[in-house]
């Protein structure tokens, strides 16, 4: 039935009763719920015949909460296809404790929120923004604020490369595979090719009978 005081500044914020038993140690949990920065405090003791273990003081220092704003850029019915679906998952309190606050929008809508209101701005697979966001980004940026980039089927490279400029960490380019024509009829842009390839070709003999593979 000992009393134990946990004090933040000149105010008590906790309090409770250990037991602890002779020549024995035991633990008591006090919680309490910090603000942000570096604080002090010190758990007491009711005063008894030895003062000097009356008070032990300590020194915490609390990360202050993170604000996200989310721009989802490909928006699906379908939950798992949802360009937002892993990274939700990633900031959910299960994997950071709560100490992230993500606000979730779509392309258009992000670009008209202040970004005042935010530590950490992730644009997952949205257009080229326009010209006044992507300044609001670049001062953000320069004052220390978060920017995560994804990109998708909604990222035109040059588009991307005009808009974000220095934003960016290196311009980005559009990979390009061989297909055959019937094969990429309307799926956005043609592949690359220099040519259809004549495997009848004497320079292709050396890959026939066991070499083939």
């Amino acid at each position: 039935g000992v009393p134990v005081f946990l004090r933040v500044g000149d105010r008590v914020v906790n309090r409770g009763f250990a037991d602890v038993p002779a020549h024995g140690t035991a633990t008591k949990l006090l919680a309490h719920r910090f603000e942000p920065g570096v604080q002090r405090g010190t758990v007491q003791l009711e005063a008894d015949a030895l003062a000097d273990d009356d008070a032990r003081s300590f020194v915490v220092r609390v990360p202050k909460d993170v604000r996200a704003l989310v721009a989802d850029g490909a928006p699906s019915a379908v939950r798992y296809r949802d360009e937002t679906f892993f990274v939700e998952a990633a900031l959910g309190p299960g994997r950071t404790g709560g100490r992230i606050s993500a606000t979730f929008l779509d392309a258009d809508a992000a670009q008209s929120r202040s970004l005042a209101d935010f530590d950490v701005v992730l644009l997952l697979n949205v257009p080229a923004p326009r010209p006044g966001f992507v300044q609001s980004l670049r001062t953000f940026v320069e004052a220390g604020g978060g920017l995560f980039l994804s990109a998708g089927d909604q990222v035109s490279p040059d588009d991307w490369n005009a808009a974000f400029a220095e934003l960016l960490p290196r311009p980005i380019h559009l990979v390009r595979t061989a297909a055959e024509p019937e094969e990429t009829q309307g799926q956005g842009p043609p592949p690359a090719r220099f040519s259809r390839v004549d495997y009848l070709h004497p320079a292709f003999t050396v890959f026939e009978g066991a070499s083939e593979g």
